[in-house]
């Protein structure tokens, strides 16, 4: 697992506003409505991020945002709204514009959280591809990793009534089943057909 300081490394300002900033990030995920887009989500993305960029080298141009995008993209979720990326991303834009990163970075970071909304990728957005693949990286799992996560997620949902609960869920399943391929980098294309098969395996049961 990704520790404080390799990802605080990949943050702007000094090493003080590094500190306080990351915690600022991280609080966020702490809620204790929280049982799937928690702490440990946000490291694994961000984690999963950092390895993917240092495979793909120089053919990202700009890692540090897709970094940000990973640390910043569910820093707001609330499962009855439907801004939580939108206001993620507007909190990102606020706090790292007040550490001077430029308009054109900002506007990136905002574009590559928003992309967490739908996880539909251009076929050559490779930053983009980085991040959904990290974010949709536990569908390719094992069984019991996977069924902890659909655990956390049913959790979040707890005050949908089960019968909605299985209309919307079966929904989320058959789009992301719809998609011609789940993951777009290399790397994670190995996990394509268990990603498919933990899916369709859950909608079965719906």
């Amino acid at each position: 697992m990704l520790r404080d300081p390799d990802i605080a490394a990949w943050l702007p300002g000094l090493p003080a506003e590094r500190s306080r900033l990351l915690a600022d990030v991280l609080s966020c995920y702490s809620d204790s409505r929280r049982h799937y887009h928690d702490t440990v989500h946000v490291r694994a993305v961000v984690n999963r991020v950092v390895m993917l960029l240092g495979e793909l080298g120089s053919a990202i141009s700009d890692p540090p945002t897709v970094v940000w995008a990973a640390l910043w993209h569910d820093a707001i979720y609330d499962p009855r709204s439907s801004t939580n990326e939108l206001d993620s991303a507007s909190l990102a834009r606020s706090a790292l514009g007040a550490l001077g990163v430029d308009q054109s970075r900002l506007d990136e970071l905002e574009r590559l959280i928003m992309l967490t909304a739908g996880h539909r990728v251009a076929h050559d957005d490779l930053a983009g591809a980085v991040l959904v693949d990290s974010d949709l990286a536990v569908l390719g799992a094992d069984p019991g990793t996977y069924a902890v996560y659909v655990a956390g997620i049913r959790h979040e949902y707890q005050f949908v009534a089960e019968g909605a609960w299985r209309r919307g869920r079966a929904v989320v399943l058959q789009n992301l089943l719809d998609l011609p391929k789940i993951f777009s980098t290399e790397a994670m294309r190995a996990y394509e057909s268990v990603a498919r098969r933990n899916l369709a395996n859950e909608l079965a049961t719906l």
